[in-house]
């Protein structure tokens, strides 16, 4: 190729045309093909049912001062990534409300009073729009702290006063909700003696278990709960727990119903049945003839995906949506999103290469004492866009699992 070559690259229409395609295609075509792997109900809840989303670790971008102006810009990109696929999850499920099972931003717990408003009153015009929805929400360490940094009454009482939704213990038809967090003047309305009917569930942000250990809340102990809903580990899982009253070893009781979605994500949905639930026994020691609590019963724990691409796990994003029916059956299914990072990256390309033309057209337009210092400058113009290039491909590659 000539130097008199580039030249036709300088068309502004055709810099111009260039640009609408890559914006049509990543504002509009590549978030709504992901909308057609959504397995979606084919009818509204009925009156035996429960239809809830699941919305985990959205981790609101709060303020960074290294950034600058593109503090406006990722947050703006951010919420508005979250909101669109909020707003589609509400409209094609047609849920009775939302879970929101902590970490709803990203450095709650040590942001500035300021910062911490201006990043609740964004998650409230992005979730909680819907006033027909009920809304249920619990906290997570990067919301009130906990890990890395302690939780104390001064992080929760202004989380509790920025974001007025329900905590703790709720009730919804024939669901029994139960958390940790509940703000110290409201009760639980929620009667200790449940029918048999009712679907007891514990929502939290960190998993009660895992193969590694079985950690289970005081609540979760007296909620008497069949089923455990949880985020914090940015992707989607489900393991049942299963101990008798003979047997003495409660982990050796953990399977996986489904294995954690690391590379990519389902959209299967996926049904069971809660056969039992989690009790406690009370049995006396024969040696110490001192009382001791035993576990058994049964408890499905389900992890729920981070629903932005923020997450460290880009391809593997989602929405849960989880349906309850009065017969104990219940189908959990993951809404995948479609990884934003691909979409950053050719913008990303297509600035560094209408600059790098920019100079190309430069380099054309002077006039050089000896033509082959023309053809250096532009061999070397050349040189740093393809150096350009492979660092953003190294860059999204680490960030956003492109390649």
């Amino acid at each position: 190729m000539t130097i008199k070559s580039f030249r036709y690259f300088q068309c502004p229409v055709l810099q111009f045309c260039v640009i609408i395609i890559c914006l049509i295609y990543g504002e509009i075509i590549h978030p709504y093909i992901s909308l057609n792997a959504w397995r979606l109900p084919d009818n509204k809840p009925s009156d035996d049912e429960v239809r809830i989303l699941l919305i985990a670790d959205s981790h609101i971008e709060g303020y960074h001062s290294d950034l600058w102006i593109f503090n406006d810009i990722l947050q703006a990109d951010s919420d508005d990534y979250l909101r669109f696929y909020f707003l589609k999850a509400v409209q094609g499920t047609n849920s009775n409300g939302v879970l929101f099972l902590g970490d709803v931003l990203d450095t709650g717990d040590i942001a500035l009073n300021e910062d911490f408003t201006h990043a609740t009153s964004r998650f409230r015009k992005i979730f909680l729009s819907e006033k027909d929805l009920f809304v249920i929400l619990t906290p997570g360490d990067n919301d009130i702290g906990g890990e890395g940094n302690p939780v104390t009454k001064k992080t929760l009482t202004r989380f509790f006063a920025n974001l007025p939704v329900k905590y703790g213990n709720y009730k919804y038809k024939f669901v029994n909700f139960y958390s940790d967090y509940r703000k110290p003047e409201i009760r639980p309305k929620i009667s200790n003696e449940n029918s048999s009917d009712e679907i007891n569930v514990y929502v939290s942000h960190f998993p009660v278990i895992s193969h590694e250990y079985v950690h289970f809340p005081l609540n979760l102990l007296k909620a008497n709960a069949s089923l455990s809903i949880h985020g914090h580990l940015h992707r989607s899982q489900i393991i049942h727990w299963k101990n008798t009253k003979n047997f003495e070893n409660a982990q050796s009781n953990v399977e996986w119903i489904q294995t954690p979605q690391l590379s990519s994500i389902s959209s299967q949905p996926l049904s069971f049945k809660l056969n039992d639930s989690l009790k406690l026994l009370e049995i006396q020691n024969k040696l110490t003839h001192k009382k001791q609590i035993k576990l058994y019963g049964e408890l499905i724990s389900i992890g729920v995906p981070s629903c932005t691409y923020r997450s460290g796990y880009p391809q593997i994003t989602g929405i849960g949506l989880l349906q309850l029916y009065q017969n104990k059956s219940i189908i959990y299914t993951v809404l995948p999103l479609y990884n934003r990072y691909c979409t950053i990256f050719i913008y990303c390309l297509l600035i560094t290469l209408l600059i790098g033309l920019k100079f190309i057209f430069y380099c054309t337009s002077i006039s050089f004492k000896f033509k082959y210092w023309q053809k250096i400058f532009l061999l070397i113009i050349i040189v740093l866009i393809l150096l350009m290039i492979y660092i953003e491909c190294d860059i999204f590659a680490r960030i956003g699992k492109l390649f």
